[in-house]
């Protein structure tokens, strides 16, 4: 597992180095860093997990093959080669970049990660957010996109109570 959202404990709205290295508690939220995600990622074909439960129990999931994290100089860059699950893929395109307000590295004209408060493999902006606001109860109706959403799964207005990022391998 190399991020676990459950109750809104720690704040993922995070500067570009500590996503590089990693914040949190492993018992409990955490992200594992993008500089360890790529050490073990490059070393061994792996399929990336995607898993979140919405406030009312629903559980919604989806797989990459061939998934890896590209190195810091590439400003760690999704790389999968398939998608399947019970949704639509809640990560961006293969080899897009990693963003944070700080360290914007999107693809549109705006910094998504500052506009929705998180840090994610941003495009245009994104079908998902899993590191943006936790809002308990859900319900975020006043502020568009900024939740831990899956737009695929509930929408731009309802954010996840639970999600998990983990990989195995192939």
């Amino acid at each position: 597992v190399f991020q676990r959202r459950i109750d809104g404990s720690v704040d993922f709205y995070r500067t570009w180095d500590e996503y590089l290295n990693g914040f949190g508690n492993l018992n409990e939220e955490f992200w594992l860093g993008n500089r360890l995600v790529h050490e073990l990622t490059t070393k061994r074909s792996y399929k990336l997990k995607v898993e979140a439960v919405a406030f009312d129990g629903s559980t919604f999931h989806s797989f990459n093959s061939n998934f890896n994290l590209s190195s810091l100089d590439n400003k760690f860059a999704i790389w999968f080669s398939d998608c399947y699950g019970s949704t639509y893929s809640c990560i961006a395109p293969t080899n897009i970049s990693f963003s944070t307000w700080d360290n914007d590295n999107d693809l549109s004209g705006s910094n998504c990660a500052l506009a929705y408060r998180g840090a994610w493999w941003y495009t245009a902006c994104h079908g998902c957010n899993l590191n943006g606001i936790y809002y308990p109860g859900g319900n975020h109706s006043g502020r568009y996109a900024s939740g831990v959403d899956w737009s695929a799964f509930r929408g731009y207005y309802e954010s996840m109570k639970m999600t998990w990022m983990m990989i195995s391998r192939m």
